[in-house]
């Protein structure tokens, strides 16, 4: 669709992850639309292979994910304040866990070994000196169509059967600016949601990404330099044997020990990759200008 309607107008695709594509139709289909639009990739990882494996040389610039501008009531303290009080949450004082909804379809098959895993971690986590006071915030993130977390939340919360005081299950659908002002003000964020890590990086806080993807890879990897805060998650086997707990408990001891280290260059990454959306946009405008 976008080919026959690159003929009536122009077509901009804007904070793109494209490929990689392994079917020879779809790389074929995608080289020929490629010349009648403009690209914008989000990612290094993108831009490299459009540009090394598929020979795409023109129409395209490098740029980063849409998400990593403020939002619009990002800055309203008042509304910080409200959200933080209707859940009983005080900044720095939480770590956040975003379980994703993709299990089956990512991860393991076994919601089972899924969810002992979590139980697991929320166990390992706090048995760390500097969380046994903290509290757990599990965040909801995405909805349907597109996954039920507050569902998985809800199926979690029964398989713990009894949950301590001390974990905060938000199943609410919740405005983009609160689920910021949640992720933001936690002390790190552990999610199997990209986006609930960028919105993470985006107020300066590290988040530990259980990647399913190659798009992580390129986000979170080569734009902001985090590769050390990926883990590989889309194996069954972590999950069967119960390792993906040990690789998470090691990153977030990583995330305790440099934290003041880390927190400073995500901020500085983050400004990086507003400038390249800013520039982006600005583009935008004067292509359909």
């Amino acid at each position: 669709s976008y080919y026959s309607w690159s003929f009536k107008t122009k077509v901009i695709l804007l904070g793109q992850s494209i490929g990689p594509f392994n079917f020879w139709l779809n790389r074929l289909t995608f080289k020929k639309m490629a010349k009648r639009c403009k690209i914008f990739t989000r990612d290094k990882y993108c831009f490299d292979y459009l540009q090394s494996d598929l020979d795409i040389q023109q129409n395209m610039v490098l740029s980063g994910d849409l998400a990593f501008l403020d939002l619009p009531l990002q800055h309203n303290t008042a509304m910080k304040n409200d959200v933080l009080k209707k859940y009983g949450l005080q900044s720095g004082e939480y770590v956040c866990l975003v379980i994703s909804g993709l299990v089956g379809k990512y991860y393991t098959k076994s919601v089972d070994e899924y969810f002992t895993a979590y139980r697991k971690l929320i166990e390992d986590l706090k048995s760390l000196p500097e969380l046994g006071s903290k509290k757990i915030c599990l965040l909801a993130h995405t909805f349907p169509p597109h996954g039920d977390e507050a569902k998985i939340l809800e199926d979690f919360k029964n398989f713990l059967q009894a949950p301590s005081d001390d974990l905060v299950f938000i199943q609410d659908k919740v405005l983009q600016a609160s689920a910021r002002f949640i992720l933001g003000n936690g002390m790190f964020t552990i999610s199997g949601r990209m986006h609930a890590s960028i919105s993470t990086f985006q107020m300066g806080k590290p988040s530990i990404s259980l990647s399913y993807s190659v798009k992580y890879r390129g986000v979170i990897g080569d734009n902001l330099g985090r590769n050390d805060l990926i883990i590989e998650a889309n194996k069954p086997e972590l999950w069967a044997t119960g390792e993906i707990n040990g690789l998470i408990l090691d990153k977030a001891k990583y995330v305790l020990q440099n934290y003041s280290k880390l927190t400073e260059e995500i901020s500085n990454k983050v400004l990086d990759q507003k400038t390249m959306v800013n520039n982006a946009l600005d583009q935008t405008v004067s292509e359909l200008g």
